[in-house]
């Protein structure tokens, strides 16, 4: 299990790297400010999964477990979850009408 700790540590890390140097180059509305609120609605989403499980007793965790599921668990997506809305999706939109206008264009040839 330490292993695995260890590498949300890093994984963490890495994913809010590339977020500040995303930040650095001003891409994708990106700001310290903006960074810091992902991460604390990461820490806020978790958070209140596990105090629920922990308070309905359907999970025996310590206070240790909870604090760092809370702040790496969660957060290893959460960057990933914020380029996906901000850069992936555009994208595809965009694509999308640029193949619906295709097809337009060649329906209207025929």
């Amino acid at each position: 299990m330490t292993a695995q700790r260890i590498t949300e540590v890093y994984a963490v890390i890495a994913e809010y790297t590339l977020l500040a140097l995303l930040a650095l180059k001003r891409k994708f509305e990106l700001s310290p400010r903006r960074i810091l609120y992902i991460f604390l609605v990461g820490i806020f989403v978790h958070f209140s999964m596990e105090i629920t499980l922990v308070l309905a007793g359907m999970r025996a965790s310590s206070v240790f477990d909870i604090l760092f599921n809370s702040v790496f668990e969660f957060n290893t997506g959460t960057p990933i979850l914020y380029l996906m809305m901000f850069a992936l999706i555009p994208f595809i939109e965009k694509l999308k009408r640029r193949n619906s206008s295709d097809l337009q264009t060649e329906s209207s040839a025929f």
